[in-house]
């Protein structure tokens, strides 16, 4: 049976506030807190701490109140509704009005999903010109229903919970399977201890090294200096194509520069029979050549799989804010992508930028000219075939997590509105 309760009946409703950033000792602290923006693409149920933390000196100068862990983080503004439970004591910024439940009456992993459940009705409710905003009067006066006994209200939060561990445990084995290829990349290609032919590290077992003017360095003989442009053969803009179908337009999705870290679903798009030479091969790379922001610079970069194909119904392309690369031997493309990776992850895309119209532009004529090692084929061959495998496991799981959440969400909706229950016996540890 759901009984009705305002939100301000299930716990107290905190708000934040931010210390003088003028006051640079503030922000060097170890009280952690959290900002709207740390919730952005937040995969987890808990966070622990965010970007940045503030001093104790900092929290007594404004208006911010310490949450106690399990608390539930509801973001206010700018966007309206990033959930997250308080793993530990923490603060936040003014962006959220937080819940810190009342165990008495409703359970905390539980209100988590319920908030989960109501946040289109929450956002109805904002007001605001500028940017709407939920204060945190009216989130207090919000209705929802719900299960009284806190024994029901556990036993739906441990189902949805079950399947949220999986979805993190999936998201834990990607991060981990990635981390491991980048060390296998800078373990191979940049200490140059790859396997030698006997299976011992190259360059620690005494491999012969030869000196590079082009690199000014030493590297393993027969590999050679390389510019960039020397492995590509194609470099193929892409097209943002048409919303809507018109006779004889082809249906694809499309990989946009937002989409390369995640690899989430594609939006939807036309496209025009001409523009079937497009389409995205096993082993093409995409670029983001536009975009970025002050902190963030052009240059992710994807690499596209049989698995990652196989993935969706329709033909993928990427958008005309990148570029589609085909190698000249499909053997170099895990090397190159992961050498990509590195020059972007230490911030090297940000020297070879221009901008116009007020949107930065990736220079790939110039970058293509960069000198770079060039391995030999059957290093780059057994490496890439190795991350072949590795991406196929990370294709798997995320094809998984997509299966999963939309799951979770869809029994989140009828668990709240009591259009099913749960068996108890499913809900036991």
């Amino acid at each position: 049976m759901l009984k009705e309760f305002k939100l301000s009946e299930l716990g107290k409703i905190v708000g934040g506030a931010t210390p003088s950033t003028k006051i640079p000792e503030f922000f060097k602290g170890d009280i952690p807190w959290i900002t709207p923006k740390d919730l952005a693409d937040f995969p987890k149920r808990y966070i622990s701490s965010g970007e940045r933390s503030i001093s104790k000196e900092a929290l007594n100068s404004c208006s911010a109140q310490m949450l106690p862990k399990n608390s539930i983080l509801f973001s206010s503004r700018a966007p309206i509704g990033y959930i997250a439970i308080a793993q530990n004591d923490l603060c936040t910024n003014q962006g959220f009005k937080s819940i810190v439940p009342n165990t008495n009456i409703v359970d905390p992993l539980f209100l988590f999903y319920l908030l989960k459940s109501s946040v289109n009705n929450i956002v109805k409710q904002a007001s605001g010109t500028t940017f709407k905003e939920i204060s945190g009067k009216t989130l207090g006066q919000i209705k929802v229903l719900m299960p009284e006994s806190i024994t029901e209200q556990q036993q739906i939060a441990s189902l949805l919970g079950t399947i949220d561990d999986a979805i993190e445990l999936n998201q834990a084995i990607n991060d981990n399977l990635e981390a491991m290829a980048r060390q296998l990349y800078e373990y191979w290609f940049v200490q140059f201890e790859f396997p030698d032919e006997n299976g011992r590290p190259y360059k620690s077992s005494g491999g012969k090294m030869v000196w590079s003017d082009e690199l000014n360095q030493y590297i393993p003989y027969g590999w050679k200096a390389s510019q960039i442009k020397d492995f590509i053969a194609s470099n193929v803009g892409g097209t943002w194509g048409n919303d809507i179908c018109e006779y004889g337009d082809v249906k694809v999705s499309c990989i946009r520069g937002a989409d390369i870290d995640s690899f989430k679903s594609f939006p939807t798009r036309f496209i025009k029979e001409k523009q079937l030479k497009l389409l995205l091969k096993p082993m093409d790379l995409v670029v983001e050549v536009s975009g970025g922001s002050p902190t963030q610079s052009t240059g992710r970069i994807a690499i596209i799989t049989n698995e990652l194909l196989n993935s969706y119904d329709d033909s993928v392309i990427c958008s005309n804010f990148c570029r589609a690369l085909t190698l000249k031997d499909n053997g170099y493309s895990s090397y190159f992508y992961y050498l990509w990776k590195l020059f972007y992850d230490q911030g090297v895309m940000f020297n070879f930028e221009g901008k116009t119209t007020g949107i930065k532009n990736l220079q790939t004529d110039v970058l293509f000219q960069t000198n770079v090692v060039k391995p030999n084929k059957d290093v780059a061959s057994k490496f890439n075939q190795i991350i072949i495998n590795i991406k196929s496991l990370q294709c798997n799981n995320i094809n998984d997590n997509e299966f999963y959440i939309n799951l979770r969400n869809s029994l989140n909706k009828e668990l709240m509105t009591g259009q099913v229950t749960v068996n108890y016996h499913l809900s036991d540890d």
